[in-house]
Order: structure tokens, then C-alpha cells, then sequence
């Protein structure tokens, strides 16, 4: 009987492993490494669509961008009796719906002083962009900031 007893509580003891829940390892494994500093696809303007490069994606980024701005605030016709050679830094975001909207400008005081409406004249500039195609991350659209200098020179 004694031995019946033992080999009962052997079996018992060696078999409790069948009963403890089992970890559920995933099958497949996930990068978890996400590097948040870069993107694979910058926005796209509508004019810039055709282009595959990544760089030269960027490039026709910041150069329609610059220049639809800068020939916004030349619509303005600004005039002044002073030499300016300053430089405008604009901070902005375009969503991952491709609007692009005005963070921040950091405008000179003396800049400020003699054109008072400038920093309204470069929102209306970004209001007036169009919808453009989102930055992309893995193939999902991001929202992304970026920083362009509109330099003004006047003399």
C-alpha cells in the first residue's frame, strides 16, 4: 500500500507542470526598434508627385514651399527706408492628413518694427497651401515639423 502511495504522489508531483498555464510565445517576431528621428517618404506638394527619390522628394519640398512663400509676402510689395538683410525662421507641421499649419516665427524686432503684419502675411501664405500627401513611416502617414528660413533682403 505504502508503495501505491508513493508511486501516486511521484506521479502527482512530476506531473504538475501539465496543469500550470502554459507562456504564450509569439510565434513571429516584432521589430519593437522604431527610430522616430527620420522618415522613409517626406510630404509631397501636388507638383512634386512625379518624383520617386526620397532627396529629391525633400528638395522640391522646401524649394516650392520657400518659394510660394516668399512670392506671397512679394505680393505685398513691402517697402522700407532701411537695408535689411534678415533672416525669417518658420516652424510647421503637416498632419497626417497633409495640411500643413504655422508653429511658430521668430521674426527680428527690427523686422517686426517695420513690417507689423508680416507674421499674418506668412500664415495667410500657409492657409492658401494646398492638401499635400502626409510624411510616411513604414508606410503609414505621420505628422512631421519642419523648419524653413525665408531670408528678406531689402536695400
Amino acid at each position: 500500500m505504502k508503495i501505491i502511495f508513493l508511486l501516486f504522489l511521484s506521479v502527482l508531483f512530476y506531473s504538475c507542470s501539465y496543469f500550470l498555464p502554459k507562456e504564450n510565445k509569439p510565434k513571429t517576431q516584432i521589430d519593437t526598434i522604431v527610430d522616430y528621428t527620420t522618415i522613409d517618404a517626406y510630404p509631397i506638394l501636388p507638383e512634386c508627385d512625379e518624383i520617386a527619390s526620397k532627396e529629391l522628394q525633400k528638395a522640391c519640398f522646401y524649394k516650392l514651399l520657400t518659394k510660394r512663400i516668399q512670392k506671397k509676402i512679394a505680393r505685398i510689395n513691402l517697402k522700407s527706408n532701411l537695408k535689411i538683410n534678415d533672416t525669417i525662421s518658420i516652424k510647421f507641421i503637416v498632419d497626417a492628413k497633409g495640411l500643413a499649419s504655422i508653429k511658430s516665427i521668430q521674426i527680428s524686432e527690427r523686422i517686426k518694427n517695420e513690417f507689423k503684419n508680416l507674421d499674418s502675411i506668412i500664415t495667410v501664405s500657409f492657409d492658401d497651401l494646398p492638401q499635400m500627401k502626409p510624411a510616411l513611416k513604414r508606410g503609414i502617414p505621420v505628422k512631421t515639423e519642419y523648419r524653413i528660413p525665408i531670408v528678406i533682403i531689402m536695400d
